[in-house]
This record gives structure tokens, sequence and C-alpha cells, in this order.
């Protein structure tokens, strides 16, 4: 699975021609992404037909690191506004997901809110992105992802590139697979279906060598690169490059080259709930 972050229509098009399974929408690359304006989402329409997930995040105040705690908690204002734009963006046949995290300002997740714009999003599944990166207590936050109705997390695995995270990631999918209160048949998050989806820094030079530093837990995470080169735009050439790997990975993995359910539990008969992990980077 290879999610390419998209910040122009433009890139978008550039990834699905390229071969991206997913994109995951948004503009201003140099904020880390925010919420696109409805006139770019719906440009989308009828041009992209992979499935398109919607970044729904207000810009950071201006004296506010774009990628730092206090950049993921929203005035009561912004937090409205965010309601808003998932109720006026799930209404376009376009949008198969949203992606956003909030925070609280003690830096823990902020659970009431994030339970409230994944039950407005309805049936259209909702992934965190990176704020857990910056959470005051990593753990945890991944164990209230899983409880919320989230479907995926976007992670490095912390502040850092991912190739620095690799054993706290490794760690996020044992947190989610931990089993809760008491019942065999039940585990946080892993039976939801949440996904783990690692980025920060993913390109066709360092996914081998990652997937080899993730060993067996590698065969359950899926990728993100932004695939920007140089600008602000995907790179063709980068995303079909990253698709290549991604699709040898899935040989080795599976032995078909394909990334269905059907294959997932035939090479994984005990995880029947059709748990998939991706591994996928935000930019």
């Amino acid at each position: 699975m290879l999610e390419i972050a998209c910040f122009s229509l433009t890139s978008a098009l550039t990834a699905q021609e390229a071969g991206a399974s997913r994109i995951e929408f948004c503009t201003s690359y140099p904020l880390g992404g925010v919420t696109p304006s409805p006139a770019a989402v719906q440009a989308l329409q009828g041009l992209i037909h992979i499935p398109v997930y919607v970044m729904i995040r207000p810009p950071p105040p201006s004296d506010v690191e774009p990628m730092s705690a206090a950049a993921f908690v929203p005035t009561p204002a912004e937090f409205d506004r965010m309601k808003e734009d998932i109720r006026r963006l799930r209404t376009l046949d376009v949008v198969r997901g949203f992606v956003f995290g909030v925070l609280k300002a003690d830096g823990g997740v902020d659970g009431v809110a994030n339970e409230t714009l994944v039950g407005l999003a309805g049936e259209r599944p909702c992934t965190f992105h990176r704020a857990v990166d910056f959470a005051r207590d990593f753990a945890g936050a991944v164990r209230v992802i899983g409880e919320v109705g989230f479907r995926g997390v976007l992670t490095s695995g912390g502040m850092g590139s991912v190739e620095e995270r690799v054993g706290k990631i490794s760690g996020m999918v044992e947190v989610l697979r931990e089993r809760a209160d008491g019942k065999e048949d039940r585990m946080v998050g892993w039976n939801k279906g949440v996904r783990v989806i690692v980025g920060g820094g993913i390109r066709s030079g360092n996914l081998r060598e990652l997937r080899e530093k993730f060993g067996v837990l590698g065969e359950r995470f899926g990728w993100h690169s932004s695939a920007i080169i140089e600008g602000e735009d995907a790179d063709g050439e980068e995303v079909r490059k990253l698709k290549a790997i991604v699709d040898e990975m899935d040989e080795e993995m599976l032995g078909t080259g394909k990334e269905s359910d059907e294959c997932w539990d035939k090479k994984y008969p005990e995880l029947k709930n059709r748990v998939t992990v991706m591994r996928s980077m935000p930019s």
C-alpha cells in the first residue's frame, strides 16, 4: 500500500498516473499540510479515481512551530471549523476518508474531540495524523487512538525521521495488539482494523533499508510519502520507484504480488479481522 501526500491537483494527477494506492490531500507543504479549500477538493471530482483522504487541520498560529504539539491544539472556533469542513466535504463522492488529530493543551490526545470528528465522518474512515508524534505519552496516545474509532494512524514514531524511530513504531504495533479488558477475543485497536501508516522522509532511496529494519513487523505496515524531489509537487518518477519497491515487498510477503484482504487472510489466518498495516509518510 503506497499513499502519496498531495498538495495540489497536479500532484494528485501525477500520483494517480504513477500508480499510488491512495492520496492524502491537503495544502501548504511548508506547514506540514492543512485543510484544502472546498474548491480544491471539488476539482478532484471526475479526475481522481483512487481513494482520497482529505486532511482536516487549521493553519497553526504564525508564532507556533508548524510541527509541534501546540500546532495540533485548535481553538474552540477552529474546532467548530473542523467540524463544518467534515460536514461539507463528506458530501463529495471523491472524498473517501479524512486525516486529522486533536491534542489537548497538556500534550495528550483529546479523546472527546477526536471521537466527535470521527462520528461526523460517518462511514468514511479516519486516520490520526502525525500529531501523535508530538503527544506527551506516545503509548497512551496510541491506546486512545485505537479506542475512539480511528482506522489508521500516521506516524514517524516520534520527533525526527522514521529511520531514527523504528523501535518506537514497532512498539506502537504491540500497543495496538494488546488485549483489553481481559477478553481473549478483543485487542485494543488491532481488531478494529487500525492501520499503522509510517511516514516522515520515506523515499525510494531508503525504503528497502527501512523494510529490513522493521523485520517481521514490516509485513504489517504501509508507506506514505510526498515523493517530492524539488518544489512542492510529487515527482512522477519517484512515485513509480516507490510503487515498484512496494510491489516487490508485497510479492515477498504474500507470494502473489497482490495486497488483497484475501491474501492477508491466507498469510495470517490468526488475524481474521483483516488487519492491514500500512507504511506511509505525511510528507
